[in-house]
């Protein structure tokens, strides 16, 4: 899990915050992914929205100021602690095809976290549907937080 960003802010304006050993170790882990996610190197490019080249295609040098590079995709966010554990008494006809064992999960940090329950018919895919869940929570965390401000339509 990584830290809030009020969090990390309040560690950096020098406010009187008290750095627990916890917050450390999640600001170091964090600092280490970005470092390894920073020094991935392109595995392909897009030329001109529509051809794409091989990072090692001979090619790739004539067109490099126009490139754009690809990256391969970052490891799935680590979900964090799991609890999973079986409904026996569900009753299948009200509920079909939703399966009796279930994943438990946290999504989002601190004030903002959601907790989620999963199902599957076994323990295996109710843990996949809850990897899925916290990949696509996390892919469209970073999507909003990439948005711009809306100005209300106004010039």
């Amino acid at each position: 899990m990584t830290m809030s960003k009020e969090r990390l802010e309040a560690v950096a304006s020098g406010r009187n915050y008290t750095v627990s050993t916890g917050d450390i170790e999640k600001m170091a882990r964090e600092l280490l992914e970005r470092r390894e996610r920073d020094k991935q190197e392109p595995v392909a490019y897009m030329v001109g929205g529509y051809t794409l080249l091989h990072a090692h295609d001979p090619k790739v040098d004539e067109y490099l100021n126009r490139a754009t590079p690809l990256y391969a995709a970052p490891p799935a966010p680590d979900i964090g602690d799991v609890r999973v554990g079986r409904l026996p008494t569900m009753n299948q006809d009200e509920y079909p095809g939703l399966g009796d064992w279930w994943v438990q999960l946290r999504i989002g940090e601190d004030s903002e976290e959601v907790l989620a329950r999963v199902y599957g018919a076994t323990p295996q895919e109710a843990n996949n549907r809850a990897e899925a869940l916290a990949c696509r929570a996390a892919a469209l965390n970073q999507t909003h937080a990439k948005q711009p401000a809306s100005n209300g339509g106004q010039s």
